[in-house]
Parts: structure tokens; sequence; C-alpha cells
């Protein structure tokens, strides 16, 4: 017996008016006083469902309108056309309620995982990105020893063998914060 889809997204898309900019210092003050403005479509009806239980990635290039799908499945953007419904609700009508319901992390600006061994964060992203090994390899064998905490000879990537194993979380603050 089938149950019904604990997501379900039918032809939803989205589209923002964004003010179009004129070239130029002149054109700058033009755009303040009579902007034209143009559309542009971030989500072109896309349609899935995704059954209870269901272990799934949103994966795509920059501008793929991935996070724009997912702010709309947890009801901070309403589709400009299309139907969500999460669990029974349709998002933005009902975003309290939806948001009891799920969990939505949005990343890029702290790219070290706090629970892995920086080594291993690394890796990951080199495996997201499709980064040759013998490119990445190079990569980090130039990374500088100065990275080091200045109270520790241990680098950010760890000759300790605590710091191999031991997630960035528990790592003094001179490790994590930089500048």
């Amino acid at each position: 017996m089938a149950t019904d889809p604990i997501i379900r997204a039918d032809n939803v898309s989205k589209t923002f008016q964004v003010i179009k900019r004129r070239p130029g210092f002149m054109g700058g003050l033009k755009t303040l006083f009579s902007a034209d403005f143009q559309e542009v479509r971030a989500v072109d009806g896309i349609s899935f469902e995704i059954g209870r239980g269901e272990l799934v990635g949103y994966l795509g290039p920059n501008g793929a309108g991935k996070s724009t799908t997912i702010k709309m499945l947890t009801g901070v953007l309403r589709p400009s056309d299309g139907e969500i419904v999460v669990n029974g609700l349709v998002p933005y009508e009902e975003r309290g309620r939806n948001a009891k319901n799920i969990g939505v992390v949005f990343g890029q600006r702290e790219q070290l995982n706090w629970d892995l061994p920086p080594r291993d964060t690394y890796q990951l992203m080199r495996r997201m990105y499709s980064i040759p090994s013998d490119k990445f390899d190079n990569n980090l064998a130039m990374s500088p020893s100065s990275w080091s905490c200045r109270t520790s000879s241990t680098s950010l990537f760890g000759s300790s063998p605590w710091a191999r194993r031991c997630g960035v979380r528990s790592w003094s603050r001179c490790f994590t914060i930089r500048k």
C-alpha cells in the first residue's frame, strides 16, 4: 500500500522582479528616480515528491534555484506558481506549524564542519567540488605553517594525534578564529 508523500512540489516556479541597472554614475542616478524592472526566474516549473523516511540530496550549480526552492518549502518564500505541500501543510500559509516539523541549515559562510577534523572536511569539499586529488594535495602542501595557534606548534590540519581525530568544535578558539 503506497503512502502519500510527505513533501510534494507540483509545477513550482518563483520569479523575482529586479531593478535593471544602468551603467555608469549618471546611469546609477537615473536608476534611483526611474527604475525599470526585469523578471528573473529563479525556479522554473519543478515537480517532485519525497516519501516519509526517504533520504534525498538536492544538488545543482550556483544559480540553479536550490536555496529558493528550500525557502519555498520552509515557507520563507511564496511560490509565484504551482503548489507545495509539506507534511499536509502549505508552508507559506502555516509557516509556524511547518517550522516545528522541519530543520534547515544554509551554509557557505563557515566551511569547516564543526564535528569533523579539518582534513576530513577539506576532503569532503574536494569530492563535492570535483577537485583532482593531485591538485588538492599540492594546495594542501602549500598551506602555511603560520595557520597554527600562537601558543602551539600544531598546525590547522593537526600534527598531533588529538588534532587529527577531533572535530573543530573541541579546539581552542585560537584555532578557529583567525584574523
